[in-house]
């Protein structure tokens, strides 16, 4: 499956900007391979009620949305019940093993530290590469 819509789901506005215009940089983002940003999970669930859950076929999601706030494990298991049939990217600043290992809990294997890579210009080939990886294995 080529064409593959995206949703990016982070509280940080300017990682959600500076993110999308890398991937477009990248050719990953296009006319046929559209991503929609979200700064708070509360739209994106919106969204998928909206139009179902498998509206979205990559989700790239941060882990952390703050305090009394869902976090990307929270969404991730919200959209399972829903049927999510589709691919999940945990795109996070949290480098703990446990962060890691929960993510595994719900089926998810796709996982990125945000800048851990040396720099944002590596995590976001690594972003490159597994969105790729994804279009062409799913």
């Amino acid at each position: 499956m080529n064409n593959l819509r995206m949703a990016m789901i982070d509280d940080n506005k300017t990682v959600l900007t500076v993110t999308s215009t890398m991937l477009q940089n990248n050719g990953i983002i296009n006319s046929e391979n559209t991503m929609d940003l979200f700064d708070n999970p509360d739209d994106f669930l919106k969204t998928i009620e909206e139009k179902g859950a498998n509206y979205y076929g990559i989700i790239i999601v941060d882990q952390d949305f703050g305090i009394n706030k869902l976090g990307g494990l929270d969404i991730v298991r919200l959209i399972q019940y829903k049927d999510f049939c589709g691919a999940v990217i945990f795109f996070t600043g949290d480098a703990s093993i446990s962060a890691g290992i929960n993510s595994t809990l719900v089926g998810n294997i796709h996982y990125i530290v945000k800048n851990s890579l040396g720099g944002p210009a590596d995590t976001i080939r690594m972003l490159s590469a597994m969105i790729l990886w994804i279009r062409r294995n799913q």
